[in-house]
Parts: C-alpha cells; sequence; structure tokens
C-alpha cells in the first residue's frame, strides 16, 4: 500500500493531467475558431498554420494523458509565444497575437510547476515587447484585437497571478507532505508508545506476580533454612543426618538463588550499591567464566586501562555477567567465541559487550528476548536476560541485542560512570556488643517468627514476637527493647515494618533496627533507615546471619 506522500503525488500528478487535456482542449477549441474565421476571410496561410496547430494540440493532449503534462505544458506556451512573435510579422498587424497568449501561455501555467511556469511567464513578456516592437503596416485590418496588442497589460496582470497560483499550489502540495509524514512518524511514535506502554503494564504486573511469589517462597526457605540451623547442633555426630542437611542447606540456597532472579526481574530486591570497579571485577571473574564456558568455547577478554566504575552491588554485576554469558554458550551449542569488551565510551558512560559467534536472532526472537519466561532452548526457565534487563535498568543503565541470523549476537549494557571511591584510611569497623538483648520480632508469617525466636533465644537472648505493627506498638516491655526485628511487609496497608520502625525509633533513638524481607515494594524507602544505622537482611538468612545483625551495628562514621 503506498505511503502518504506517494498517495499525495500520484493525486498531484493526476491533477496535471486532467488539467493538461483541459487546457489542450480550450486551446483546440481557440485553434477551430480561428481555423474558421482564416476560412471565411479567405485567409489561407493562417488557415494552414491554424490546422497544424490544431492537430499538433491534439497528439499533445494525446501525450498529456500519458503522464507528459511537463512536455504539454511547454508546447502549449510555445507554440502561443510562436504566434505572439510570429503574427505581426506576417500580418503586420499585432492584434493577432494577443488571444493566443492569455490562452495559451496562462492556461499553460496551470499544468506546469511553479519554476516552469515562472520561465513560461518571462518568455511570453519577451513575445510581448516584441509584439509592441513590430511596425504596423497594415493598420486598417481588422482582428479580435485591433490594431496594437492591448492585452500586453492583461497578460503581465493575469500571468502573474498564475504563477502565484502555481506557486500556491506547490506549497500546498509540500504542505500536505509535510503534514502527512508528521502524522505517519506520530502514528509510528504513538503504536511505538502504545507497545511500550503494553510492555511496561505487562511486566509490572508480572513482576508484581513475581514478587508476590518470591515474598511468600523467601518465607518458606527462612523456615527450612531455621530449622536446618537449629538441628545442626543436634546432629552433629550423626553423619547421615549431617549430610542430609548439608543437602537441604544446597538445595536452600539454590532455591534462593532462583528467588533473587525473580525478585531482580521485579525490581524489588533490597540491594546496598557502591562504587564497583567493572574492569576489575571482570578480570577476577576470567578464570570463574572459562570453567564455566567449558573448553570448547574460546573467551576474549577486552578491559580498558582506566577504571569504569558503576553504583552497583558486585553481585548485580556479576549477576549480569553470568547471565550474559551462559546464555551465549547455550545460544553457541556449547562450542564457539565469546568476546566480552568493556569500553569507556566517554566521561559519562562505559558500555559492556557481549559477543558470541553463534546463530543469531530473527526479528522476532530478538523482539521477545528481555520478556521473562521466554525461551528458545525448549528448556530452562526463561529468567535469565529478563534478570539481566530487571537489573539494568534498575541501576538507570540499558541493555540491547543487536543480531541477525548467521551473524552471531551482541548484547550491549550501558551504564552511567560514578566517580571512584575515595580512599580512608581505616576501614570502618562493626561495634559489637555482649550479653543478653532485649529482641521484639515483628513477622506476619506465624511459623516463621517463631523459628526467628527460637534462633535468638537459642542464641541466649529474650526474644518474644507479635503479628502486627499495632501489637508491637502496644507491648508493654518495648520500654526496654533493644531490637527491632521486623518484616517489611506485615500485611497491613499502612502499618508496614518501614512505618513501624520509624515510630519506634521516634519514642526510643536508641533502639536498633533490623529489617527482614524477601522483597520490597519500595527499595528507596529503606535507604533513610540503613543511613541512620539499620541493617537489611535478605530472607532466606541463616542463624549466623541474623544473630550477626541484631548484636553488632555499623560504627558512627569517622567524620
Amino acid at each position: 500500500m503506498p505511503s502518504g506522500p506517494s498517495m499525495i503525488r500520484e493525486a498531484e500528478d493526476r491533477r496535471r493531467r486532467r488539467a493538461a487535456v483541459a487546457v489542450g482542449a480550450v486551446y483546440l477549441a481557440s485553434n477551430l475558431t480561428f481555423f474558421t474565421l482564416s476560412l471565411l476571410r479567405g485567409e489561407w496561410v493562417l488557415a494552414i498554420v491554424l490546422a497544424v496547430l490544431a492537430v499538433a494540440t491534439g497528439a499533445v493532449m494525446v501525450a498529456a494523458r500519458a503522464g507528459h503534462t511537463r512536455l504539454a505544458g511547454f508546447v502549449y506556451a510555445g507554440t502561443a509565444i510562436g504566434a505572439v512573435m510570429v503574427a505581426p510579422i506576417a500580418r503586420g498587424n499585432p492584434g493577432y497575437a494577443s488571444f493566443f497568449m492569455i490562452v495559451g501561455v496562462m492556461l499553460g501555467a496551470v499544468i506546469l510547476p511553479a519554476r516552469d511556469a515562472l520561465v513560461v511567464y518571462v518568455l511570453g513578456l519577451f513575445g510581448e515587447v516584441v509584439v509592441l516592437l513590430t511596425p504596423v503596416t497594415q493598420p486598417a485590418l481588422p482582428t479580435l484585437g485591433g490594431v496594437y496588442a492591448e492585452g500586453t497589460l492583461l497578460y503581465a496582470v493575469v500571468g502573474l497571478i498564475a504563477v502565484a497560483m502555481a506557486a500556491s499550489l506547490k506549497q500546498l502540495v509540500d504542505d500536505l507532505m509535510k503534514r502527512d509524514e508528521e502524522a505517519r512518524v506520530a502514528t509510528q511514535r504513538a503504536e511505538e508508545l502504545s507497545r511500550q506502554l503494553d510492555h511496561s503494564q505487562r511486566m509490572e504486573a508480572l513482576g508484581r506476580l513475581a514478587g508476590g511469589i518470591a515474598h511468600d517462597f523467601n518465607n518458606l526457605l527462612t523456615v527450612m533454612q531455621s530449622c536446618s540451623s537449629l538441628l545442626a547442633p543436634q546432629v552433629a555426630s550423626d553423619g547421615t543426618a549431617k549430610q542430609d542437611l548439608a543437602d537441604l542447606d544446597d538445595a536452600v540456597t539454590r532455591a534462593a538463588s532462583l528467588t533473587r532472579q525473580l525478585l531482580a526481574f521485579a525490581r524489588r530486591d533490597v540491594v546496598p550499591t557502591e562504587a564497583v570497579d567493572v574492569a576489575a571485577l571482570l578480570a577476577r571473574l576470567s578464570d570463574l567464566l572459562r570453567r564455566l564456558l567449558g573448553t570448547r568455547v574460546t573467551l576474549e577478554l577486552v578491559l580498558p586501562e582506566a577504571p569504569c566504575h558503576v553504583m552497583a552491588s558486585a553481585s548485580q554485576i556479576e549477576q549480569v555477567v553470568m547471565n550474559l554469558v551462559v546464555n551465549a554458550r547455550d545460544a553457541m551449542g556449547g562450542a564457539g567465541a565469546l568476546t566480552i569488551t568493556l569500553q569507556r565510551r566517554d566521561d559519562t558512560t562505559c558500555a559492556l559487550l557481549v559477543r558470541d559467534s553463534g546463530p543469531g536472532l530473527t526479528d522476532a526472537v530478538k523482539a521477545r528476548i528481555f520478556e521473562p519466561f521466554f525461551t528458545t532452548k525448549g528448556q530452562g526457565t526463561g529468567l535469565g536476560l529478563s534478570t539481566v534487563y530487571g537489573i539494568v535498568t534498575r541501576l538507570g543503565g540499558a541493555v540491547r541485542a543487536d543480531s541477525a541470523p548467521g551473524q552471531g549476537t551482541t548484547f550491549t549494557v550501558t551504564m552511567t560512570l560514578t566517580e571512584p571511591p575515595a580512599l580512608v584510611s581505616a576501614r570502618p569497623t562493626l561495634a559489637s556488643t555482649s550479653g543478653a538483648l532485649s529482641i521484639l520480632v515483628v513477622d506476619d508469617e506465624p511459623v516463621l517468627r517463631e523459628q526467628v525466636v527460637r534462633m535468638l533465644t537459642s542464641a541466649g537472648h529474650q526474644a518474644r514476637a507479635v503479628a502486627t505493627a499495632a501489637e508491637a506498638l502496644a507491648d508493654p516491655a518495648l520500654a526496654s527493647t533493644d531490637v527491632l526485628v521486623t518484616d517489611l511487609q506485615l500485611g497491613v496497608e499502612g502499618a508496614d515494618g518501614v512505618w513501624l520502625a520509624r515510630r519506634l525509633l521516634e519514642r526510643r533513638p536508641s533502639m536498633r533496627i533490623v529489617l527482614v524481607s524477601g522483597f520490597t515494594a519500595d527499595p528507596a524507602a529503606t535507604g533513610p533507615l540503613i543511613a541512620q544505622g539499620a541493617r537489611f537482611i535478605a530472607k532466606p538468612f541463616t542463624a549466623e546471619v541474623l544473630l550477626g545483625a541484631v548484636s553488632s551495628r555499623p560504627a558512627t562514621p569517622q567524620r
């Protein structure tokens, strides 16, 4: 189907063809009229000339219908101008020329483009000057134009109008084409925005689903992890049971890794960030990546001499690199060449390129490559690249895939550079406390909060648990509580863990806060609390991690 500009050009061409035929009909009628008058007056030479012009006009009309409109316009104008200059010389009276000039030249300007119409107009003025300068040898000869070319002034005025009309028509066509192009671009942009909105809404809906599943799943994993921690001392002498617990811990760890991928995709994980040197991190990962790729895949690592610091966590960058490398390995069928390049694009951005020698991607696959659960392998979760997309976009970067069938694939991750961390004379230490602590545990999962209490009491602390923020605020022993351990999601709108922690800190600024969650709907909400010294631990966690969080806190930063 032709585009808008093409349709406008076709419509303009049709208009010119119709105008050329109509002008030819008028021109032919005028020729036949003067041919008849010439016969009646016995002017045989003029009659023959007019007859030839009539035949030529008919031929030009046929050519105009075939699309030769520019030729038709110049022929009409040329014959009129010729008549202007020849008639005075042949008859000795300028009156014969005026009517031909107005009919031929003016109507020809309707057909021609504005620039050609201006050329014809100037040539016509030259013809009128010839008429005015031609000596009158037959002043008594009656003609339609009279003795003198009284049509010259009329020609000058009407000619300018015709040229202006041609220019206006051209401007109109250009404006229509421009507006049509703008409308087409706007339509494409609207369609693209609609696709992006639809994609964003689907990703958000899947993110909410993934986040909810991950939260509940992490609660169950935390119970498993705590049970394993509590059972470990009791089965220390039983080798078989000890191995079973080790297998359970390993399964929980792998399940937690999968859950973290879901959270990264949902962009609901809480990960402390710092200035990470991506070049140094890639250098440290090189041996691990070679083992991961296997002996049939060659790895080339191209790193810049200068460091590339980005604001992220090392685990996030590692996860991005590992997922891209695994995806490339699978795309190449376990054999091929992989190149990882880190580039400093300028002073503000860097780019990580992962290029494989695989079979490449079709446009249909590229359009869905970052969708969660989409895979072309026939196996796997389909979360690897969607996790990369979630992590990178959360860090304020961008990721794209460039590929074509048979030409391999290049994933480009663009990130914003940050200032390297300032060197300090001494690293902050943890100020630990000893002795039993009074700890309040708040969690809406009954089994989980009881397990947390067991882990704390088994370490000698005094722990108690409630389910909601309201119960925590009404706790009779709140005034003597040393530590608050609260889940971020308490299942009650307006009374989540962040809100509770803020209220308790207003009452007791010395209280320690330990935030626990499988995910948070608003990661930025925990920032101020963490800046004030709160600790965050992600589910699932071991007894050692929990005890370390409640019994220590960062020392006051040095000024």
